[in-house]
């Protein structure tokens, strides 16, 4: 995206943004900050208004869906409903809404990050700064109706509770080789405040894989679900 003109409520993106969002904003520039990402401007020194709504929105997405859950499956157990939520709000949920909702043609970021590896967690952290956004705006109410709007298909498409791709793997594994999937931490790369982990998985000789995330918990359950779909091949 070019860079934004001095009044962003005039620009088609602003207004573009609203018609998704659906909620015409009091204070525009929130939604500015919302889609300014720190590698805009990496020499800045003041702290970032995209990093504050994006930990804002990955809380307000948190209790959306977690009461949402609620409220569908008052017969679940907390186990099961733990498992939807974890499907719901994990980064390739994130990361196929920000695909669904375009968020790459409004994103104010470092054009090279945004061509790069780093474009698929700019997106996702985009779309939790947006939902922050939404939220000091205009309030719970506004930023939980665009949530379950955005996230109705993937609501439906859930009428058994997941299973959590580690605990499934090791299940597989188990069925098919009577043996246990391992996993090993590769590398720990990045700032501090954002490192990113590559985890191996093996399972005996003959299957290895590698994954990364942003925790070690996210990169083991990339890797067990790249695994699982590929002994699904195997054993079809």
């Amino acid at each position: 995206m070019k860079k934004a003109t001095s009044d962003f409520s005039k620009t088609e993106a602003y207004q573009t943004l609203c018609t998704i969002l659906g909620h015409q904003f009091k204070d525009p520039s929130l939604l500015r900050k919302a889609l300014e990402h720190p590698s805009y401007n990496p020499k800045s020194k003041v702290a970032s208004p995209f990093q504050r709504l994006e930990f804002l929105g990955d809380r307000v997405l948190g209790l959306a869906i977690s009461e949402e859950l609620l409220r569908r499956f008052p017969k679940e157990q907390e186990g099961e409903i733990a498992r939807r939520y974890a499907s719901l709000v994990d980064r390739d949920r994130l990361s196929r809404v920000a695909t669904d909702l375009q968020l790459k043609r409004f994103s104010i970021a470092r054009a090279s990050a945004l061509g790069g590896k780093e474009a698929e967690k700019i997106l996702v952290d985009t779309t939790e700064a947006l939902l922050g956004a939404l939220y000091l705006d205009g309030g719970f109410a506004p930023a939980k109706s665009f949530i379950l709007k955005t996230w109705e298909p993937y609501l439906l498409d859930q009428p058994t509770s997941p299973k959590d791709p580690k605990s499934e793997l090791q299940e597989y594994s188990q069925a098919l080789f009577d043996l246990l999937p391992e996993y090993t931490v590769l590398d720990i790369t990045g700032p501090d405040h954002n490192p990113v982990f590559t985890i191996e998985l093996k399972i005996g000789e003959d299957y290895h894989f590698k994954s990364t995330g942003h925790s070690k918990k996210d990169a083991e359950r990339k890797v067990a679900k790249l695994c699982l779909n590929e002994l699904k091949k195997v054993k079809n």
